[in-house]
């Protein structure tokens, strides 16, 4: 088979993946640079990083802007929350207009239905609702 002697010789020459010398010591370099780099690893796992910082004591300048800037943060976000009442309020009101399917006995409702309620239920609630 002439691809077999042509592979051979090619190889055989050095021109190709060179000889076995070659590739045993560039596996043996490879192998060695594994080695060290597992051998770093192994040190610098060796200390146990810490899960715990105690916080840096804040200045009282730097201290009262913030906790003002969270309380009204706070109470924008309490603005647009609803409270118990309003949300009983909605529910009472799409239960009451729900249909229930023969079916499944699913409560269902259509879109134009949804849209009523979002009307009526915007008045005594506001834009929250």
């Amino acid at each position: 088979m002439p691809w077999v002697r042509n592979l051979r010789r090619y190889v055989g020459s050095g021109t190709g993946t060179g000889s076995e010398a070659l590739m045993e010591l560039e596996t043996k370099r490879i192998l060695l640079e594994i080695f060290k780099e597992r051998q770093q690893r192994n040190v610098q796992a060796g200390s146990v990083p810490s899960y715990y910082k105690k916080q840096c004591q804040l200045d009282s300048f730097l201290w009262s802007p913030m906790q003002l800037a969270k309380h009204r943060f706070m109470k924008k976000q309490s603005v647009l929350l609803l409270n118990a009442d309003d949300l009983d309020a909605i529910w009472v009101r799409l239960r009451e207009n729900c249909v229930i399917d023969d079916s499944t006995g699913d409560e269902k409702m259509n879109y134009e239905d949804f849209c009523q309620i979002a009307s009526i239920c915007m008045e005594p609630i506001g834009p929250k609702c």
